[in-house]
């Protein structure tokens, strides 16, 4: 009678194939798990880059809008700018507006007529590339005197919105 040692080199080397063959598999499907989250990772930077752009452009036109409404003369309401390039930064655009929404009447009647306010609405919004939108809106209430110089601008409140 024959018998054949189960432990035998020959019957030994297919299973080191097998073994050696799934392990393979294994890491290349590892390295390629790890290669899309590398690349998902690298789109979402980017996005975000993209996406700060855009506020940054929202930012430095409501800065303009601001800018414009202490120069104007007083109880008058500048022109918006319309869609304006970034100045340097190509795809980056930046548009923004600015709405009066009345007088303050307590602040004239506790400074007895010595003071005046206007409350201004500025919408700015920012766009860059891959459709990145920020929209920044902020109340502001200028104040002057009788003579109507300009004594203080107040930010009141403040929202920023992501368009995109």
């Amino acid at each position: 009678m024959f018998r054949t040692d189960d432990r035998s080199p020959a019957r030994q080397c297919g299973v080191a194939l097998f073994a050696a063959l799934v392990l393979l598999g294994l890491l290349s499907a590892l390295a390629v798990s790890a290669l899309q989250s590398s690349a998902l990772e690298l789109s979402m930077s980017a996005s975000e880059q993209f996406r700060a752009r855009a506020f940054e452009a929202a930012e430095a036109g409501q800065a303009l809008a601001l800018q414009a409404l202490q120069n104007a003369a007083a109880g008058t309401t500048p022109a918006p700018w319309p869609d304006t390039a970034m100045p340097g930064i190509a795809g980056d655009r930046m548009r923004n507006s600015i709405r009066l929404i009345g007088a303050d009447p307590l602040l004239a009647w506790r400074s007895g007529g010595a003071l005046s306010g206007l409350h201004y609405t500025i919408s700015s919004r920012g766009d860059s590339l891959r459709g990145a939108r920020v929209e920044v809106e902020a109340g502001v209430l200028l104040i002057r005197n009788a003579s109507g110089a300009l004594i203080e601008v107040r930010t009141t409140w403040w929202r920023r919105s992501n368009l995109d």
